[in-house]
């Protein structure tokens, strides 16, 4: 499993392949308590979240995840990993 959190940033860029951006929208995780997870409990249900010039709402802490990737998905996550940007560099 590989989770990439709230923190990385995917800029909308014409460089980046069609592809791969739909790969990373299929792989958002929406907060599965979103109704039911309120504060004190959960602070996190209402997390928004662009990639790619797209918005998402109620995402998780940990947006995007992948779990049990095959080699496939796993240079996909790479090749997502070389082209972020992180909120605090």
């Amino acid at each position: 499993m590989f989770w990439i959190g709230l923190e990385w940033i995917f800029d909308d860029s014409d460089s980046v392949d069609g592809e791969l951006k739909e790969f990373a929208g299929a792989h958002v995780v929406y907060c599965p308590q979103e109704k039911y997870c309120k504060p004190p409990y959960c602070e996190n249900s209402k997390n928004r979240w662009q990639a790619f010039g797209k918005e998402y709402e109620s995402t998780c802490h940990a947006p995007l995840a992948f779990f049990d990737p095959d080699a496939e998905t796993n240079d996909k996550i790479k090749n997502l990993l070389f082209i972020t940007k992180h909120k605090n560099s």
